[in-house]
């Protein structure tokens, strides 16, 4: 008896049939790449995105551990030498408040005077146009105190001017041609 066994012959595949083989088995390998790329796109974006959200979270919530004075983050590193830097970057922080803070006072006072000589500004325009509004009808008047003269030549009346809620008398002289 023979052992060899009948073997059925095995067909090659036709030119055409070899190249559509072909054109699958790329295109199943590009789609492989392609799902490892996202793969690896993901995790990377996702190693990113991750610290810094809660690294950002941390901030916002106001923790931010270069500033903390705590125990958990002095037991960090050597007690001495980290709370010698904690109570420096506290005295810091506190004297950078301080400066913030005169500093805003600073510009609040200035706002304040900008404001008061905008008022004395426009007090005294309003006392000018009071008074060439009187001289145009031919007399002059200013202040319960001042006198009052009218002529045609030219007028001249000194006193106190009143206008609004002026605090301080100002001699007004006024003439008319």
């Amino acid at each position: 008896m023979n052992s060899f066994a009948i073997q059925p012959e095995s067909k090659k595949p036709t030119p055409e049939e070899g190249l559509a083989i072909a054109a699958q088995r790329k295109a199943a390998r590009g789609r492989r790449t392609g799902r490892i790329r996202k793969a690896v796109a993901v995790v990377t974006v996702s190693a990113f995105i991750g610290p810094f959200a809660f690294i950002y979270s941390q901030m916002a919530a106001g923790k931010d551990p270069a500033l903390a004075t705590t125990q958990a983050v002095a037991s960090n590193a050597s007690s001495s030498l980290s709370q010698g830097r904690s109570s420096a970057t506290a005295a810091a922080s506190r004297q950078a408040a301080a400066k913030k803070a005169a500093a805003a006072a600073r510009a609040l006072a200035r706002r304040k005077e900008a404001a008061a000589a905008a008022a004395a500004a426009e007090m005294q325009t309003q006392a000018a146009a009071a008074s060439t509004s009187s001289t145009t009808s031919g007399s002059t008047s200013s202040g319960s105190t001042g006198s009052t003269s009218s002529g045609s030549t030219g007028s001249t009346s000194t006193g106190s001017s009143s206008s609004g809620s002026s605090s301080s008398p100002a001699a007004v002289t006024t003439q008319q041609s």
